[in-house]
């Protein structure tokens, strides 16, 4: 069949470079989705299928006798394949990268993570590490054996990874130093908190490394640094690969100092990373979630932090409401409590606010009611008088605030100035 010919022309051209595979399946009134990322090994045509087979040896297939239709370009090929009456499949490629593009060397790097996400095989890594420690809350030290207890001591859901040790990354910078290494930073606070982490621990090895740095520019945010790049869909992971940029060993020592900086508590907001292209407009400053965790100064009065507003407001009801009540109900401010505290930081929270001064701000007692008690239903909560007061008119001082040790900042004192 001729457009099949074509098409398998046009796609031997590509073989080595990285694909990008969409799939929409439509079965009557149903619509199906699937998407890869892959490195093209070979594209095979045969009586009855057409075969693509990525590196890490999947194949996908595509059925002759079906394809009604193929549209070739540049850059993309898209194949219709017409089943029955009413079921049909639409399959797109885009080619991201050839071999010979200088920046494809990337494609079977060593990759540093700082989110959970899956994607990195289907990328065409080779190897991943994933160093996943949310260093907004807890306290964070210079001193190596120290910064391992504090985060040891950090309490965590049973689901969460055991957090990242400065001889685990090392041990890898060390394994990987011969190849490029490609280190992946979202927008969101913690993730450049571990980056900055990752930079100071890289510094100390004095390895002379081949670096990279991918991650989103400020355009691709959509005004949103709530969630990392564990959301990131496959394409928008190839796009941050193929515009990866390298980190020079200047880069690596400034981001150091910065993480140096955020152990000491003297980071001050928002500042630019010097010495990057401006025309990449990396989403690199400090994210305006900074700001979250410390109280508020206005008129000689205290106000608690945002991230304490957000937690508190909707336990502002008559009504006992347990924190999984509040999730179920939507409120607005817990999405940005939820990306900065986690599941078990919040709940502890909760409670580090109930047993201040015997619940005097914030009320708790068992759940009632039928079904099982978990974590997150088997506790409620209540603001009580002088707790809806402090959130409207604040307090004359910070003391009764519960600590919230964050690097190297004061618990209480609003040391970042109100914005």
């Amino acid at each position: 069949m001729p457009h099949v010919e074509k098409f398998l022309d046009h796609l031997s051209r590509w073989r080595g470079g990285q694909l990008w595979f969409t799939e929409r399946l439509k079965v009557r009134s149903e619509v199906c989705f699937a998407q890869q990322t892959f490195k093209l090994a070979r594209a095979d045509g045969g009586s009855t299928r057409v075969h693509l087979t990525a590196h890490w040896g999947h194949d996908l297939s595509l059925l002759n006798e079906a394809i009604t239709s193929v549209e070739l370009a540049a850059r993309s090929a898209t194949v219709t394949e017409r089943f029955a009456p009413g079921v049909s499949r639409t399959s797109t490629f885009r080619l991201l990268a050839l071999p010979d593009d200088s920046r494809t060397g990337i494609g079977d790097a060593a990759h540093v993570w700082f989110s959970n996400t899956g994607s990195i095989r289907g990328l065409g890594g080779t190897e991943a590490a994933w160093f996943i420690d949310n260093f907004a809350v807890g306290a964070s030290s210079l001193d190596a054996r120290l910064h391992a207890r504090l985060r040891r001591q950090l309490e965590r859901a049973e689901t969460d990874p055991m957090p990242a040790t400065s001889s685990e990354l090392v041990k890898a910078l060390k394994k990987w130093r011969s190849r490029p290494i490609v280190f992946w930073v979202g927008p969101t606070l913690r993730e450049q908190l571990a980056f900055w982490w990752a930079c100071h621990v890289a510094a100390s090895t004095k390895l002379k490394l081949n670096a990279w740095f991918a991650g989103p520019r400020r355009s691709e945010l959509a005004g949103s640094v709530r969630s990392g790049l564990e959301v990131a869909l496959d394409e928008a992971l190839a796009s941050m690969l193929g515009d990866a940029h390298p980190l020079s060993r200047r880069d690596i020592d400034l981001f150091a100092s910065k993480w140096r900086a955020f152990c000491r508590g003297r980071v001050a907001s928002n500042t630019p990373v010097v010495g990057w292209p401006t025309s990449k407009n990396w989403a690199l400053e400090l994210p305006r979630a900074f700001h979250v965790p410390f109280p508020r100064q206005r008129r000689g009065l205290v106000r608690p932090s945002a991230l304490d507003e957000a937690l508190l407001t909707p336990f502002a009801r008559k009504a006992w409401a347990t924190p999984l009540d509040v999730v179920c109900r939507g409120t607005d401010g817990w999405p940005l409590a939820l990306s900065f505290l986690g599941d078990a930081s919040l709940l502890k929270r909760l409670r580090d606010w109930a047993e201040t001064e015997n619940g005097r701000y914030l009320t708790s007692r068992p759940a009632s009611g039928p079904g099982p008690k978990l974590p997150w239903s088997e506790t409620e909560y209540r603001l009580t008088k002088d707790g809806r007061a402090i959130l409207t008119k604040g307090l004359p001082n910070a003391a009764v605030i519960p600590a919230f040790p964050f690097g190297g900042f004061p618990a209480h004192l609003p040391a970042i100035p109100t914005r």
